[in-house]
C-alpha cells in the first residue's frame, strides 16, 4: 500500500459518499495524512446533504483533521496549505469549489469526481445522478478530473461506465457509484501520485440533458 514514507496526502470531504472513498484510499491504497472537513455544526450551519462526522475513524486511524474558518475557504485556510503542502489532494463530497492558491500548493495537485451520463463536459452540476434517473437514461459516466478553479472543468484523468437499469433507484446507483469510484482510484492514485497524473483536456461542448434524448445510447 503506498508510495514513499514522505508522501502526503490530504483528503477533503464531509458527506457520507466521502467517507466511503477516504476508508478506501486509507485501508487499501495509500494512507491519507490530512481530512480536510467541518464539523458537525459547520455541517449543519451550510445545510450539508448527506453531512457525515469522520472524527471517530480519523482519531483511530492517527489521520490529522483540520476544519476551515468558511466552507468556502479564507486567507487563514490558504496559509495552512502555504505552510503544509502535499503531493496531492484527493477531494470527494466536498460541496464547495477548491480555491486555487490551496490547490496550487500540491505537486501533482488535485483530484476529483464528477459524472454524467454523456461524460464530461455534457452534465456538468449538481444531481447528475438523480437526472439522470428522472431523464429515463441507461448509463452514467463517472469521471476523474485533475481539478481546476472552475466547476467540473478540468482535464480528465479517467472514466468508467456503469449501466443504469429500469430497476434502480437513488439507492442502488450509490452503491454502483462507490464500486466505480473505487475502480478509478485502483488505476490512478498511486501512479498518478508517483510519477503525475495523465490529464486530457475536455473537448466539445456543455449540455444539460433533457426528456428529448432517446432512452438508449451507445458509448
Amino acid at each position: 500500500m503506498g508510495t514513499n514514507q514522505n508522501t502526503r496526502v490530504v483528503y477533503a470531504g464531509c458527506t457520507e459518499a466521502g467517507f466511503d472513498l477516504l476508508r478506501y484510499i486509507h485501508e487499501e491504497l495509500i494512507a491519507v495524512d490530512e481530512l480536510l472537513t467541518l464539523t458537525p455544526e459547520q455541517g449543519q450551519k451550510y445545510g450539508v446533504a448527506g453531512y457525515f462526522d469522520y472524527s471517530q475513524y480519523c482519531e483511530r486511524n492517527r489521520i490529522d483533521v483540520y476544519t476551515p474558518e468558511e466552507y468556502s475557504m479564507t486567507d487563514a485556510d490558504i496559509e495552512h496549505y502555504r505552510k503544509n503542502p502535499g503531493d496531492v489532494m484527493i477531494v470527494h463530497g466536498w460541496q464547495r469549489l477548491i480555491p486555487g492558491n490551496v490547490l496550487a500548493n500540491f505537486e501533482r495537485g488535485a483530484v476529483g469526481l464528477h459524472g454524467s451520463a454523456f461524460g464530461l463536459p455534457a452534465g456538468r452540476g449538481r444531481s447528475p445522478m438523480n437526472w439522470s434517473l428522472i431523464e429515463d437514461l441507461d448509463r452514467f459516466l463517472l469521471s476523474a478530473l485533475h481539478l481546476d478553479e472552475g466547476a467540473d472543468s478540468g482535464g480528465l484523468i479517467a472514466t468508467k461506465k456503469f449501466d443504469i437499469t429500469d430497476r434502480d433507484t437513488i439507492r442502488t446507483m450509490y452503491y454502483k457509484l462507490v464500486v466505480a469510484t473505487q475502480e478509478l482510484f485502483d488505476d490512478i492514485l498511486v501512479e498518478g501520485i508517483e510519477d503525475g497524473f495523465d490529464v486530457m483536456p475536455q473537448s466539445g461542448k456543455g449540455r444539460r440533458s433533457t426528456r428529448s434524448d432517446t432512452r438508449k445510447t451507445v458509448l
